[in-house]
């Protein structure tokens, strides 16, 4: 690698294009992708994607001075790269204008279909940055600029990679860790896109009023279901309507410009669903009156089949119930959900629970180079790199066999009884202090200490436990 020093200079107020930036015409990059990079370990994992693997001439960047943003063009024929035109400042915005246009000396050959890319230096500071590009396809014509993403290093609630400890502030972890939902008549509201089977909605509504019957009617929750099996999406003003039903909830209450919204989360939430990713997960409008639980189903029939559709909104939906409650732990959210959608799966004929959980535990054996308990997986948000690796086997595959565990420790072994009792419980005393009642655990380092112990017991020994548990 070689050192490059970048300045702040680099970009001042109506700068023109900064000096500093790299592009090609080949990203592999096959999407539209805008993305900003604040240290050094994000740059090099997008420098080796679009260089084939290579680190050899990856730049060195002065990560507490500058940050840097990643724009793909996806694929249109003809592009060289995608490059930065100008950098505009303003008390609340950083403005980056990007062209990704033919541009090529006259009398060469004109470029093939490329995945044009550009990586371009922008000011490290705590304001937003709004990317445009020129819409005109003429690169002599008056540039016609439109707002394509916002990017924001302080909005702790937008889909992504995890964030670090480092990066979230008290305040925030506090806000993250307080009840948002609560006991109410209404009952969930649907959004489902334009065209999607309704087969897959009706296998997420058995599953959500499944685990409603079960652990009562909590939120208020608003549900979206979005999909593409083939071309139901093809139309942008279908993405557009997605965009904006996400947005028309997510965004109340806050003082971030709806625009911003309907650019990042919404767009990227329909984008998805055209690019065939699969995800299921539980966000919140932090921000609106009441907070609203927001359910998420992005391309429900990659997950499983019909048959096994409902665990995943029960795991979901389990979240809406555990967020009446003041905080636990990540390994006892996650766990708890997981625990809950294989047992009322079973009784509803949607999978075998047991055996559900012996995968769990197998996988975990098969984890050899696991170093970390459950203890290491208390709160995700804060978990260091080295732990949040194992998110998925600390926290769902060990923490369904903890919460197993916990029942079976429990004087009557019931299932509904501890998620009817146990989540008040930690609500008024604290988890630590819930938990220790509960088991009968003389401290929570003794409670980790003796599950520690179960878990590591010979296969057959665990699957045992779950036979003396009672419905």
């Amino acid at each position: 690698m070689y050192m490059m020093s970048i300045l702040l200079a680099l970009v001042c107020m109506q700068s023109p294009a900064p000096p500093t930036q790299w592009g090609g015409p080949h990203s592999g990059i096959t999407q539209t992708r805008i993305e900003l990079l604040t240290d050094q370990e994000a740059f090099a994992k997008v420098w080796a994607t679009i260089h084939d693997g290579s680190l050899a001439e990856l730049p060195e960047v002065d990560f507490s001075r500058t940050q840097l943003v990643l724009a793909c063009r996806g694929r249109e024929p003809g592009v060289p790269r995608v490059t930065a035109v100008q950098i505009d400042t303003t008390k609340k915005e950083t403005i980056l204008s990007i062209e990704a246009n033919e541009q090529r000396p006259r009398g060469e050959p004109a470029l093939g279909v490329t995945t044009a890319w550009g990586i371009i230096v922008v000011p490290k500071d705590s304001k937003r940055i709004r990317v445009r590009y020129n819409a005109n396809g003429n690169p002599n014509g008056k540039p016609e600029w439109e707002t394509i993403a916002v990017l924001d290093p302080r909005d702790s609630n937008r889909s992504g990679p995890r964030r670090g400890p480092e990066h979230y502030s008290q305040a925030e972890l506090e806000r993250m860790r307080r009840p948002w939902t609560k006991k109410l008549a209404e009952p969930p509201r649907y959004f489902i896109s334009h065209g999607y089977d309704p087969k897959w909605s009706d296998a997420i509504t058995k599953g959500i009023d499944v685990a409603r019957e079960y652990l009562g009617n909590y939120g208020p929750v608003q549900i979206y279901i979005v999909g593409q099996e083939d071309d139901e999406l093809s139309d942008p003003q279908h993405r557009e309507a997605i965009a904006q039903a996400f947005c028309s909830v997510h965004n109340q209450g806050s003082d971030r410009p709806l625009e911003d919204c309907l650019v990042n989360d919404g767009a990227e939430m329909a984008q998805k669903a055209v690019d065939n990713i699969t995800e299921a997960f539980m966000t919140m409008a932090m921000d609106a009156t009441p907070p609203t639980a927001e359910l998420v189903f992005i391309n429900a029939h990659t997950m499983g089949g019909v048959a096994l559709m409902p665990t995943r909104s029960i795991h979901e939906y389990a979240h809406v119930y555990q967020k009446a409650f003041n905080f636990t732990p990540t390994w006892m959210m996650e766990g708890g959900a997981e625990f809950l959608a294989a047992h009322l799966g079973e009784k509803n004929g949607w999978g075998n629970r047991d055996e559900t959980m012996t995968w769990y535990a197998r996988h975990l054996d098969s984890a050899q180079d696991l170093n970390f308990t459950i203890r290491d997986m208390e709160e995700i948000e804060t978990a260091k790199p080295e732990v949040a690796k194992w998110h998925r086997e600390l926290a769902y595959e060990a923490g369904a066999w903890a919460v197993a565990y916990i029942i079976s420790r429990s004087p009557d072994k019931g299932i509904r009884t501890y998620y009817q009792t146990f989540y008040p419980l930690a609500h008024t005393k604290g988890w630590q202090a819930a938990l220790c009642e509960y088991t009968g655990a003389k401290s929570v380092d003794a409670f980790y200490e003796d599950f520690q112990s179960f878990i590591t017991q010979p296969l057959s020994e665990r699957v045992n436990l779950l036979a003396i548990l009672n419905n």
